[in-house]
């Protein structure tokens, strides 16, 4: 999955002036590879979207029975008062900013990652950029 979502947003951050590095990932997760693959490539997609310049990183391991995703970037970052309201349906923290969407897609993240029984948090700080994690249980084989 993570190879899949590199070759999809590499061309676009290069476009962009962008580094995308994907980074320790060799992890096993039994999932719904389709609904996971879609939340990541939404976090993925905003973190190209509100970077201008710098670095997306997407990395994950293994942390006892849970993998953890990490997606990081040097972005715009988020106000800490719309830290608690960007995964609600329809949310867009600022209306007058020159991008597409339609406030779903962090919602919808948050929807997959919660049916795989996980977690999303986000850590920010204006003009610094964002970390996303996604705590997903893992299987007990692994």
């Amino acid at each position: 999955m993570f190879s899949e979502l590199e070759e999809l947003f590499l061309p676009v951050s290069e476009s962009k002036s962008l580094s995308f590095i994907v980074k320790d990932t060799n992890v096993y997760l039994k999932a719904d590879y389709f609904r996971l693959r879609q939340a990541l490539a939404n976090i993925l997609d905003n973190a190209i979207k509100y970077t201008s310049s710098g670095k997306i990183v997407l990395s994950a391991y293994k942390d006892g029975n849970k993998v953890i995703i990490k997606i990081e970037d040097t972005g715009i970052g988020i106000p800490e008062k719309d830290i608690p309201k960007i995964f609600k349906k329809f949310y867009r923290i600022d209306k007058s900013r020159n991008s597409s969407g339609k406030g779903i897609g962090l919602s919808l993240a948050r929807a997959y990652i919660e049916a795989h029984g996980g977690k999303i948090s986000v850590k920010s700080k204006p003009g610094h950029g964002s970390t996303f994690y996604v705590i997903i249980p893992s299987s007990d084989d692994t």
